[in-house]
């Protein structure tokens, strides 16, 4: 029995380890496409886009690239969350959990329960 133990505790710490791991410290800097998702049977809208600039800074983008706000953020470690402390996206009462995606480790930022921004990984590199 204590070998059975032994094995529960170690498989334990390995994946806690791997689910840390995965979680952000931070969301990354760059671009986010911005989707609303509704029925299931519907493919879901694109809203545009934000980037989330150095120095806690933040430019929101509609559909064709057209600039309709800018403001400014910080992320809560402990809640891993982006709070909007001014703009477009405070104004509006968005919220900012940032998780990861399972099925491909995209970074997403949930904006609302069904609208969520996933990063687009910088093509220059």
């Amino acid at each position: 029995m204590s070998n059975l133990r032994w094995i529960m505790v170690t498989l334990f710490v390995i994946f806690s380890g791997i689910a840390q791991a995965d979680e952000p410290a931070e969301p990354k800097l760059g671009r986010y496409n911005v989707r609303s998702y509704g029925a299931s049977n519907r493919p879901p809208i694109f809203l545009g886009h934000f980037v989330l600039e150095e120095g806690g800074k933040y430019k929101v983008h509609l559909p064709g690239g057209r600039l309709v706000g800018e403001g400014t953020y910080e992320f809560d470690k402990e809640k891993k969350e982006v709070k909007w402390l001014t703009g477009k996206y405070k104004d509006e009462g968005w919220t900012g959990r940032v998780l990861v995606a399972s099925d491909d480790k995209s970074l997403v930022i949930w904006l609302r329960p069904t609208t969520r921004a996933t990063h687009v990984p910088d093509e220059k590199k």
